[in-house]
């Protein structure tokens, strides 16, 4: 379960820097295709798995979804495999918060040369 978490937070992260203005309204709206602008139904929602079942196409529009978003939510599950097996000796939360921070750093700056701001206050608030 707190693997599946790290790939829904970056899903959630990486998709939030691609907006243009931030507003609380952001938080209430449902996510939309990044194409055709259709709400995305629950089973969209799902990081990996929708991914594949829907052979990375959008359900209405059929256009391409980027890689970087499978790579992302793919990648995101590494730092479990380090907490279970216990190769790290910080804090777990911290590791977590820290790892999944830089992928999503790291995938922004591969595609867009680079760094959203808002991110990296956002993470210097959650790693207090």
């Amino acid at each position: 379960m707190l693997s599946y978490s790290c790939s829904c937070i970056f899903s959630f992260l990486y998709q939030f820097i691609s907006i243009e203005e931030t507003s609380f309204d952001y938080l209430h709206r449902r996510s939309k295709c990044d194409y055709c602008n259709s709400s995305l139904k629950w089973y969209e929602l799902m990081p990996i798995i929708s991914f594949l079942l829907l052979k990375g196409r959008c359900r209405n529009c059929r256009k391409r979804i980027s890689l970087t978003h499978f790579l992302g939510e793919t990648f995101a599950l590494i730092p479990i495999v380090f907490i279970k097996y216990d190769f790290t000796y910080v804090n777990a939360t911290l590791f977590i918060t820290t790892y999944v921070f830089l992928l999503i750093f790291t995938m922004t700056d591969i595609t867009s040369l680079m760094l959203d701001c808002r991110l990296i206050i956002i993470y210097c608030i959650v790693s207090l």
